[in-house]
């Protein structure tokens, strides 16, 4: 399943508001992971975690929890094996 499968599976289901900001989110995920070597959709729990690192230097608490929450959501939409537990 593609990222934009993805999303479309969110229409509906979650604010428009939601939505565009789960997609800035994911992209901003996805970018790190072109960066780290890493697959957006099959990443690993370490993976994940520096992702988090990495956005808890820059951002506040809030902004990290958002995008954790996108990340999860994302993937139980995908059918994808949850990262996180």
């Amino acid at each position: 399943m593609t990222v934009e499968e993805i999303f479309a599976r969110f229409d509906g289901a979650y604010a428009k508001s939601t939505i565009r900001s789960y997609q800035g989110n994911f992209a901003r995920f996805s970018r790190w992971c072109e960066e780290a070597g890493a697959d957006p959709l099959n990443v690993s729990p370490a993976e994940l975690a520096r992702f988090i690192d990495y956005l808890a230097e820059r951002c506040a608490a809030a902004t990290v929890l958002h995008h954790i929450a996108g990340i999860g959501t994302i993937y139980r939409l995908s059918e994808r094996p949850p990262v996180l537990d």
